[in-house]
């Protein structure tokens, strides 16, 4: 819409009136792109686990993926590389260690990586100053590190908050307030608070819960996985495709978590319905393989 001129909900441009970064009816494109992160990345494990499922979907996986690189979310960009280059290695390990071939897919992926690569850093070299705005803020090539800077310094402030006090936290809705009275600043209204967060999730919930709290946190989430991946390994003889599915989604959090690192904060209810989307499939599978042993055990 906003390389048409209609330009109602564009919040940021890359060059003004030209080229707008897509936002999603969200006031910042990069929150847009982590949130279409979860699907793109579930929908990439089932491409490398379950080309079947995966196929069915594979339209889906393509408007994702067009729309986070519309965004030019540069921290989607790293995350989407870095969960890709994951899986395909560790496929390509997997086939030559048990088949010691590789896979023509892989081979196929391989080929284009080369030519994407060639074609790209073509690009970059024969256009390097009119491509230069797509580093801006990275601090990259001498430009500015206006987003790096922001994101460590916020990440700074929450830990000074935390060891202000380490028992007792602010609770998830108190870092924001509490961060502002750390530099001095009394706040009233959420789209004050909305300067001050702490735009590291793990940070945050070290904030806000305090040691012990932090420490439940991360047992539930040491559990979350824990169990989701043995559910599915009991699951994988029976009916690969829900235990692929389970992997698929525990794979997503695990990404999802690491982006949300670097970007937004933990009141986000996508990675919440994410987290409850999981631990409902624990309790689906766990329910089917439970009533698949009792059938076997009833027939003996």
């Amino acid at each position: 819409m906003g390389l048409l001129g209609i330009d109602f909900f564009i919040q940021q441009w890359w060059i003004k009136e030209k080229l707008p970064r897509v936002n999603g009816f969200s006031y910042e494109p990069s929150y847009y792109a982590t949130y279409l992160y979860i699907g793109w990345t579930l929908l990439l494990y089932l491409f490398f686990k379950n080309f079947e499922l995966f196929y069915k979907y594979k339209y889906i996986f393509i408007i994702i993926t067009l729309a986070i690189l519309l965004s030019s979310s540069r921290m989607s960009y790293v995350m989407m590389l870095s969960a890709f280059l994951y899986l395909f290695v560790n496929s390509i390990i997997k086939d030559v260690i048990n088949n010691r071939k590789i896979k023509r897919r892989d081979l196929n992926i391989i080929l284009f990586l080369f030519i994407g690569i060639i074609i790209i850093s073509s690009i970059f070299i024969y256009n390097f100053d009119d491509l230069i705005f797509l580093l801006h803020d990275t601090g990259l090539f001498g430009t500015t590190s206006h987003s790096v800077s922001m994101r460590s310094s916020d990440a700074m402030n929450t830990i000074s908050v935390f060891l202000e006090s380490p028992f007792i936290g602010y609770s998830l809705g108190g870092i924001a307030p509490a961060i502002a009275k750390f530099q001095g600043i009394i706040i009233s209204t959420q789209e004050e608070a909305k300067n001050f967060e702490g735009m590291n999730i793990f940070l945050e919930m070290l904030a806000a819960g305090g040691i012990l709290g932090f420490l439940c946190f991360i047992l539930y989430l040491r559990k979350l996985f824990s169990s989701s991946l043995n559910i599915a390994k009991n699951l994988l003889p029976y009916n690969k495709v829900m235990a692929d599915i389970i992997l698929a989604i525990r794979f997503s959090l695990f990404w999802e978590l690491v982006i949300l690192c670097f970007n937004q904060n933990i009141l986000r209810p996508y990675l919440w319905v994410l987290i409850a989307m999981l631990n409902a499939h624990i309790f689906l599978g766990y329910k089917w393989y439970q009533r698949k042993i009792e059938n076997k055990q009833g027939k003996i």
